[in-house]
């Protein structure tokens, strides 16, 4: 079966859309997003709509596919499965003429047939089996096991704390793949059971009951409010197979193999919209604000964003505050970069499949886009300022390479400090009337040069007494670059002369 996600947010904000799944072309499950999503082609071709329960973020284009099927003057009525509880509520409040035009209530009969299913007894739905089965929401809200005799997946809909689905998932070897709902961060716990929605914590405590080992949970329904949130308390729950969903991700699932697990494959479609091309027509902004509603995270001070060792998934490129690199040598931290507004890291892993090189830790409160190999590779080709950008970070890595390779040619302390001084105003700084200016701290220079800053902050202040340069405000000020240049081949000729412990400026 393929499962392709048409809309999968607990809201509805631009670029994202409400609950909508479609299964090999013609099973739908739930009506939120799927006018949004398909074709009018592809929406006549929609035989059979499974709805979850009656909320308007699952019926919200209901009314569309139907008048559309009625313009497109489709023979076949569609089939329409649902509680009786949730039927009662769609016949009476949505397929009504306030909602609907003219020719679709005309020709209700022939567009629509509605049939009330009953969890527990497993009807069949042209060359599927359908199990409704009983969750714990409002509106006649039901869960569905869906088979095609080879593979089966199941769907939870919303849903709070609850028993009967996952004593039931248990018992199901065949049913690999779950589709299940959380909406809340833990700290609005209270506002998920009296809604009853989940939470990371109690997403927990529920796939516990469900005993999902080897199974892939996608999930759906999070609150636009809370993304930040959910994928932090998400990224905790290690002992799952978690995945999130998004708009036009297509999820292949095949029948069990020889050691009883199911070929479950994912593909994101290349759309606009799922990596936002920018348009110079259109408000930068806007895109700008669309891109970190899909993509954005924040950290605190303190977090790890990620830890040297460990299997990487995503990039991260950040937009606000500053993290530090650093790598675990003999016990010892060893800081590698300070990276702030515009750096990206996590890139060796993506594209090498290697384990973490290093841990990132936020100093601040950081914003980060962050985003798996597929994605950002679109995001490459549709935008070159992020190829560029990428090139020169790489391109400088290089350069910071080759200056520790030089510096290891120097035998002092103080001819260290000024080559990479030297090298950092050739390659970062800015020509002004007065000399050039650097924007550098000394902590940054330490990393740099793989000295401790106790060091630089000694050469540092025989370099301001004698004139060569000045530091203030986080700003290096050279007046003659030339003289540092000078100023490094003498030291350089009288280590020649002199044991190293007796070079001095």
């Amino acid at each position: 079966m393929k499962i392709k996600v048409l809309g999968c947010l607990g809201g509805r904000v631009p670029g994202q859309e409400l609950t909508g799944f479609l299964v090999d072309e013609e099973l739908a499950i739930d009506a939120g997003g799927l006018a949004a999503g398909l074709a009018p082609e592809a929406l006549v071709k929609i035989k059979y709509l499974l709805i979850s329960h009656a909320h308007l973020d699952h019926l919200y284009s209901l009314s569309y596919l139907l008048e559309n099927r009625a313009y497109q003057e489709v023979n076949t009525p569609l089939s329409i499965y649902a509680s009786e509880e949730a039927a009662e509520i769609i016949t009476r409040d949505f397929i009504i003429d306030d909602l609907l035009n003219l020719p679709a209530i005309n020709q209700f009969k022939k567009l629509v047939r509605i049939e009330k299913v009953v969890p527990g007894k497993i009807i069949p739905v042209g060359d599927y089996r359908i199990e409704p089965v009983p969750v714990s929401h409002f509106a006649g809200a039901i869960g569905y096991f869906v088979s095609d005799g080879k593979s089966e997946f199941l769907f939870t809909s919303d849903t709070g704390p609850t028993e009967e689905v996952w004593e039931k998932c248990q018992t199901r070897p065949q049913c690999q793949l779950l589709i299940t709902e959380v909406s809340f961060p833990n700290q609005l716990e209270e506002l998920a059971r009296l809604s009853r929605h989940l939470t990371p914590n109690l997403l927990r405590a529920e796939l516990s009951k469900a005993r999902p080992e080897g199974k892939q949970v996608s999930l759906y329904h999070l609150k636009p409010g809370h993304l930040d949130q959910l994928f932090q308390e998400l990224s905790e729950l290690q002992e799952f197979n978690l995945h999130l969903l998004k708009p036009g991700m297509e999820i292949e699932v095949e029948g069990l193999d020889q050691k009883g697990k199911a070929q479950i494959r994912e593909k994101s479609e290349a759309v606009s919209g799922k990596v936002p091309k920018f348009d110079f027509d259109r408000d930068l902004y806007e895109q700008r604000q669309s891109l970190d509603r899909e993509f954005g995270i924040s950290f605190e001070a303190g977090d790890i964003i990620c830890e040297e060792g460990r299997a990487g998934r995503q990039l991260y490129i950040i937009q606000e505050g500053q993290t530090e690199v650093y790598r675990m040598i003999l016990d010892k931290k060893k800081v590698l970069a300070i990276l702030g507004p515009g750096d990206i890291f996590g890139e060796m892993s993506i594209f090498s499949s290697q384990p973490r090189s290093a841990t990132v830790r936020a100093l601040t409160r950081v914003r980060v886009y962050t985003f798996d190999r597929a994605a950002f590779e679109q995001l490459l080709r549709e935008n070159y300022g992020i190829a560029i950008k990428l090139i020169r970070m790489l391109a400088q890595r290089l350069q910071e390479a080759d200056v520790q390779i030089e510096n290891l040619l120097y035998r002092d302390t103080d001819s260290k400090v000024i080559n990479t001084l030297v090298r950092a105003v050739e390659d970062e700084g800015i020509k002004t009337g007065s000399g050039h200016r650097l924007r550098l701290s000394p902590e940054q220079l330490a990393i740099k040069t793989d000295l401790p800053v106790e060091d630089i902050k000694r050469v540092l202040a025989k370099l301001i007494r004698n004139g060569v340069v000045s530091f203030k405000d986080g700003i290096f000020k050279v007046p003659d670059l030339d003289r540092l240049r000078r100023l490094l081949d003498y030291l350089e000729m009288k280590s020649e002369f002199e044991a190293p412990e007796s070079c001095d400026l």
